[in-house]
């Protein structure tokens, strides 16, 4: 029964979502929300912020300014691209799809069938999204915060022509645990942060699949799917040289040095009958370093806020020019106990927004633009994340 399940959950991954890839072998770019959507909803402009346990992931130096404790047992994140002429064009295709899916079942003439199969192509070809989810636990505080984090996403494009290849296909699976630690300096108008973590990453992904495979998803990501883990280092910096207004300038080296992921091998997965065969394509690429520097200011500072925020990312990374301004802009209420929070930014060429309420639990709504999703050849997609914890 466990191993039906397992490759139920395989097969069901590989169908969650659907996005288009380059005709030769893709090459996966990890999207940003298997971290966090609420630094996304301000348009990536967080290295300044960074004043809740997203912190551990985007400038360790902000944990010395935390004013509470961040904790959870259950923070469980859904996320799904629906525009750019992906799900919702689906959704809203879906009676001719299945009318032009009946006659190709229906039709016993050969020169027909040919058609109906062209015409269904048609339908469905450039429709692109991708879904996924993201479990994370987490205790941050001031000076010092740890995180465990897990996450799947998937992604599927169908071709304009069903036959020979019908689809492309892409996969990442991830696991994260880190440990944070700021240390103030200069009576706490600086803070200098660190934060090693450990990564398990299983990613792959095929462009032109043929029909035989994709018919036979769990046996063909055999051959698709790359399995490493590593050892890497975030660091930060942060200044803020008055208490009025918290005026903050801010600096973050994400994975020093580049992270390379080894190879796992088969003792990690050995339950795992459709990664068994893994370590023939590898291990994943390495992770790229990234050098993220920001500014931020809170005119209105107090139990309610208000703070502005901009950043210029990947400074160090040949990024499209368009793509490394970010602004943000957020508002709300903070307590010990209750936080309130409403969220707008600029970034990668587009809006993003988000709405959050801690109050034992957290609820969040959030929707930004990511650029690149999974393969280099899609262009940006509108991602919608729904959050709840414990």
């Amino acid at each position: 029964m466990k191993l039906k399940f397992l490759r139920f959950a395989s097969a069901s991954l590989l169908a969650a979502g659907s996005m288009t890839a380059q005709a030769e072998a893709p090459s996966l770019r990890i999207p940003s929300h298997m971290v966090s959507a609420r630094p996304a909803s301000l348009g990536g402009a967080f290295t300044a912020v960074a004043d809740d346990q997203n912190a551990l992931f985007y400038n360790p130096a902000g944990l010395a300014f935390l004013d509470s404790t961040f904790f959870s047992l259950a923070d469980i994140e859904f996320f799904a691209s629906l525009g750019s002429g992906g799900i919702g064009d689906l959704i809203d295709d879906a009676t001719k799809i299945s009318s032009a899916a009946s006659k190709v079942a229906s039709e016993k003439d050969t020169a027909k069938q040919i058609d109906n199969i062209s015409s269904l192509g048609e339908l469905v070809s450039s429709k692109s999204a991708v879904a996924g989810s993201k479990l994370q636990m987490y205790l941050a505080r001031k000076r010092w915060g740890l995180a465990l984090t897990g996450g799947v996403a998937s992604g599927l494009g169908i071709h304009s022509k069903l036959l020979p290849e019908v689809l492309d296909l892409a996969l990442l699976a991830d696991v994260d645990a880190r440990f944070g630690y700021a240390h103030p300096l200069f009576d706490g108008k600086v803070s200098l942060g660190a934060a090693p973590y450990y990564k398990l990453r299983a990613q792959g992904g095929r462009a032109n699949l043929s029909l035989n495979e994709a018919l036979e998803p769990e046996n063909s990501m055999k051959s698709l799917v790359s399995v490493g883990q590593g050892i890497g280092l975030d660091l930060g910096l942060m200044v803020r040289p008055v208490a009025a207004m918290s005026p903050t300038f801010g600096l973050a080296i994400l994975n020093v040095g580049d992270t390379r992921l080894r190879f796992a091998g088969n003792t990690v997965f050995k339950s795992f009958e459709f990664l068994s065969d893994a370590e023939k394509v590898g291990a994943p690429d390495s992770i790229k370093q990234i050098v993220n520097a920001g500014f931020s200011i809170s005119p209105i500072d107090g139990r309610g806020f208000v703070r502005l925020s901009g950043e210029l990312r990947e400074i160090n990374r040949p990024t499209a020019a368009e793509l490394k301004p970010a602004f943000g802009v957020e508002g709300g209420f903070r307590s010990n106990f209750i936080r309130t929070l409403a969220s707008a930014g600029w970034g990668n060429g587009g809006w993003s927004a988000g709405l959050e309420l801690r109050a034992f639990v957290k609820l969040r709504l959030s929707s930004y633009i990511e650029p690149n999703l999974f393969f280099d050849r899609v262009k940006s997609q509108r991602v919608w994340v729904l959050s709840a914890g414990l």
